[in-house]
């Protein structure tokens, strides 16, 4: 039986994780293991543990997304900016660069509001549970 298999194989279990941090679904992962993605949710549902496991391999696939677009960004945006400058590039290039080059301006000034305000919000909290 697959399922009961993938219950109680932390091998499968931990080369499920291995995929779901990689940036699998989790059909994609339960597809990957041998098992069904319901057997892979009721898992889930049943065992807070291995819950948790897959929360965190999810968390660390967001992490490490993030930091590899961060390394990139700085180049995207220089070629941009480059497109956007040069006046051999077709108009509709240049402004397709300039419009980018805003959008993620603003994005990143939204973001970085949210950053502030969460902080913010955090140490309320935080203030609070102290009786502060």
């Amino acid at each position: 039986m697959p399922g009961l298999t993938f219950k109680k194989n932390t091998e499968m279990q931990n080369s499920f994780l291995r995929t779901i941090e990689e940036g699998a679904t989790v059909t994609e992962a339960a597809k990957m293991v041998g098992t069904s993605k319901s057997t892979a949710y009721l898992l889930m549902r049943k065992d807070p543990e291995f819950q948790r496991k897959v929360s965190e391999a999810r968390v660390k696939f967001l992490r490490e997304s993030t930091q590899e677009f961060e390394l990139r960004a700085p180049e995207a945006i220089a070629t941009l900016l480059e497109v956007m400058h040069n006046p051999k590039a077709p108009a509709s290039a240049r402004v397709s660069a300039a419009s980018r080059v805003l959008d993620y301006g603003l994005q990143f000034g939204e973001a970085s509001d949210y950053e502030a305000r969460l902080k913010e919000l955090s140490e309320d909290i935080s203030a609070a549970e102290r009786g502060f």
